[in-house]
C-alpha cells in the first residue's frame, strides 16, 4: 500500500448526524430501551451511508468486530506513513482542523487514503464499541500488488471532546492465489 497520507474529503455534517442517529437506533430494541446483551446484526444495521467520497460505501453495523488479535497492531516505526499521521494529527489538533472531528477521515488519513495507486477502499463500516468509542474497518478488495489480494485495516477511536483520537490500528489481508495464506491473517505473503 502506497505511504500517501492526504485526503481532503470529509463527511459532511449531516451524513455525520445520519451516522450517530443510526448507531444510536442500533443500539436500542424497538421499543426504544438500550439493549443489554451483544447486539444483533439485521439487514436494517447494515444501511448505506453516503460519504464524500462517491467510490466507498460506508455501512454501520449492529454487530462487533472481529477481535483485535485477528489483526497484526500497527507501529509507528514499521507502517509506511504512520509516524508522519500522528504528526499531521497533532498539528491538525492543535490548529483545531475538521477532520479530526470526523471518525471515518482519521481513519482514511491513517490509512493513507487515497493513496498513489489511486485506490480508495471499497467498503466502510462503523461499529460503536461503547460510550464515545467507534471502530471504522476500512476494506480494500483486489489490492494492485502481486502478492497481496485484499486489505483490510482496523481503527478504533476514542471521542475526546469533539475529537477522535485513534486508540488502536491493526491489518490483516488475503494473500494472491499461490502466494500465501487465502483467509485473512497476518502472515506476510510472498
Amino acid at each position: 500500500m502506497s505511504a500517501s497520507r492526504h485526503v481532503s474529503n470529509q463527511l459532511s455534517k449531516s451524513t455525520w448526524l445520519t451516522i450517530t442517529v443510526l448507531l444510536l437506533a442500533a443500539a436500542c430494541v424497538p421499543g426504544g430501551e438500550p439493549t443489554t446483551g451483544p447486539p444483533t446484526e439485521t439487514a436494517a444495521d447494515r444501511q448505506p451511508v453516503e460519504t464524500a467520497d462517491a467510490g466507498t460505501a460506508a455501512v454501520i453495523s449492529g454487530e462487533p468486530p472481529d477481535d483485535r488479535g485477528a489483526y497484526r497492531q500497527s507501529q509507528p516505526e514499521e507502517t509506511p506513513g504512520f509516524a508522519e499521521f500522528l504528526e499531521a494529527y497533532e498539528t491538525a489538533r492543535a490548529e483545531q482542523a475538521d477532520w479530526v472531528r470526523d471518525p471515518v477521515a482519521v481513519a482514511l488519513r491513517l490509512t493513507g487514503y487515497p493513496n498513489s495507486d489511486e485506490e480508495s477502499p471499497d467498503q466502510v463500516t462503523l461499529y460503536q464499541t461503547g460510550p464515545e468509542r467507534l471502530t471504522v474497518v476500512l476494506l480494500l478488495e483486489s489490492a494492485r500488488d502481486d502478492s497481496v489480494r485484499d486489505i483490510e485495516d482496523r481503527i478504533d477511536l476514542i471521542r475526546e471532546g469533539d475529537v477522535w483520537r485513534v486508540e488502536w490500528a491493526g491489518a490483516r489481508w488475503r494473500c494472491q492465489p499461490g502466494r500465501g495464506q487465502q483467509d485473512w491473517g497476518i502472515e506476510l505473503c510472498i
